[in-house]
């Protein structure tokens, strides 16, 4: 495993779950901040990416979990279904390139 790569322990996982951005959390003898949370579903689970900051410092750490999805909005924390890794990240910005439909032109009033 990476030495940026750090495995939170089962128990821990899941109270991490519990979590919003600006809370702060204890981790591996460490105090986190929650930055980021993104949320993404589909037919058969609802996803979760988070970003923690170390308190005090300019390092970033990436963690996953997600809720199984077991009838219509029956969402549950499965730990089989869970990573458990801690990594270390760092934000990079990348452009992003989009093709869109252009705007249509009247060739009559040109001719």
């Amino acid at each position: 495993m990476a030495e940026n790569v750090r495995q939170i322990p089962k128990d821990v996982h899941k109270t991490l779950t519990d979590l919003d951005v600006g809370d702060k959390f204890a981790l591996f003898d460490e105090v986190y901040e929650m930055i980021e949370k993104e949320k993404d579903q589909d037919d058969d689970a609802v996803m979760f990416d988070c970003v923690a900051q170390l308190q005090g410092e300019e390092r970033y750490f990436s963690f996953f979990y997600n809720y199984s999805i077991y009838g219509y909005e029956d969402h549950n924390y499965d730990p089989v279904c869970q990573q458990f890794e801690f990594t270390e990240v760092e934000k990079k910005i990348v452009p992003v390139v989009r093709w869109t439909k252009k705007k249509e032109i009247n060739i009559e009033s040109i001719c």
